[in-house]
């Protein structure tokens, strides 16, 4: 995968995060988290000697600017290969009912033309059996070329050969479509992680930032607002007004 950002050492440090230490963005959205982590890297310049001497490493911090710029390069590779994954995903979904519809009328178009022949007859069983992905891709191709070899025979029948030709077509298209989905979804897979990668990357460096401000500066409100959420403030504040709203009907039902 492509991952565009300048600074080699952070993509180095981001792609080598391990398994177990990976999170994933929870009760914020990943937009607001970027801004939030460069308004709080901009407040923190100012408390920069008390953070220092409270023995935070000052490098981690200079280095957030590039954690954000690697998070949201690496958002945006996720979201474009999701949204191309959508699309073929959505194709193949439609086309997968007319399929199996072609396969079963080749099949039994085929069994009446050789109705009078009962080991014919069996193979077809057998070619348009399976109800998996690649079984239907297969027997598609299986029962077309079973017609072709027995092309003079089936016309000498009024068979319809655009029915072997249809099977034939399908099979190809879907099975490109497939090839296309399980690709969309690797790479969307892969993207997801690298996402999640480079999220917990200014993660740990916000968090680590956080943590200090909160020692330091625990009974001074006006430089902790500069270390606080806004977003889930404001979603903590919604869901109390909410309730209060909740709590204020049932009483005015209750006197009522």
């Amino acid at each position: 995968m492509n991952f565009l950002t300048q600074n080699e050492s952070t993509t180095a440090t981001i792609v080598s995060i391990a398994d177990e230490r990976i999170k994933a963005p929870t009760g914020i959205p990943v937009r607001n988290y970027l801004q939030e982590a460069e308004n709080i890297y901009n407040w923190c310049q100012a408390d920069r000697e008390k953070l220092v001497a409270n023995g935070i490493d000052w490098q981690m911090v200079e280095d957030m600017p590039a954690r954000i710029d690697a998070l949201r390069e690496a958002q945006a590779i996720w979201t474009t290969s999701d949204s191309g994954e959508v699309g073929i995903e959505k194709e193949w979904h439609t086309q997968l009912p007319a399929a199996y519809d072609l396969r079963k009328e080749l099949a039994r178009s085929l069994k009446f033309a050789f109705r009078d022949n009962r080991t014919a007859r069996a193979a077809i069983t057998r070619l348009a059996s399976g109800q998996s992905q690649a079984s239907l891709i297969q027997s598609l191709r299986d029962l077309a070329i079973f017609g072709m070899e027995h092309a003079g025979y089936l016309e000498s029948k009024k068979f319809n050969m655009q029915k072997l030709t249809a099977g034939a077509e399908m099979s190809r298209k879907m099975g490109s479509l497939l090839a296309a989905v399980k690709t969309g979804r690797s790479f969307s897979s892969e993207s997801l992680r690298l996402r999640n990668q480079a999220y917990t990357y200014l993660k740990e460096a916000v968090d680590e930032l956080k943590a200090h401000a909160v020692y330091l500066f625990a009974g001074d409100k006006n430089r902790m607002r500069g270390y606080t959420s806004e977003y889930r403030k404001k979603k903590y504040n919604s869901i109390k007004n909410r309730e209060k709203a909740a709590e204020t009907a049932q009483l005015e039902q209750t006197i009522q």
